[in-house]
């Protein structure tokens, strides 16, 4: 058992020699000032004797603020004010002119001739479907081509198409 403790001893020695030596007999941890216990109770008696000193707070910067709005916050307040605040997001989105969207900004001096003119100039780069339903819904609007005038060239062209065809296989097409 003593070894034990010898072994503890000298690796406490080792590891931390200050809190090793503080154990030692010599020397003691903590020193009073001389009648440090024995003038202790009159200098507590004397202090509660002192009239009482009001601490002095300075105000911090801003601290009224942080009042005011901690008032505010509070729940039946914080309703209030939301409320407050979204009827009056709600007035000003009403009352504010609209800025126009970038289709209005885009084809807003755009005349319907001009547009008709450019889809009829790209309409492969159109879907079919798109064109259609648009032609169905606006059949003022020009939108597909015109059918092509009956010409020489085009009777010739049509005639060779029938001429290479089998009386089968065009009444299958019909």
């Amino acid at each position: 058992m003593k070894d034990k403790r010898t072994e503890i001893k000298q690796e406490l020695e080792n590891t931390a020699p200050f809190l090793a030596g503080l154990k030692e007999k010599d020397k003691e941890g903590f020193v009073t000032p001389p009648a440090y216990f024995h003038n202790l109770p009159d200098r507590v008696l004397d202090r509660l004797q002192q009239p009482a000193q009001p601490v002095k707070q300075s105000p911090r910067a801003g601290s009224t603020i942080i009042t005011w709005l901690g008032y505010l916050f509070r729940t039946p307040y914080a309703v209030r004010l939301a409320t407050l605040l979204l009827l009056l997001a709600g007035g000003l989105y009403l009352l504010l002119p609209s800025t126009p969207s970038d289709t209005e900004v885009l084809f807003g001096e755009l005349s319907p001739e001009e547009a008709g003119n450019y889809v009829s100039d790209n309409l492969h780069q159109f879907e079919e479907e798109l064109v259609l339903e648009i032609a169905r819904e606006y059949p003022d609007l020009s939108v597909l081509p015109a059918p092509p005038r009956e010409t020489k060239e085009t009777d010739a062209y049509y005639d060779e198409l029938l001429e290479g065809l089998e009386e089968e296989s065009l009444k299958d097409i019909l």
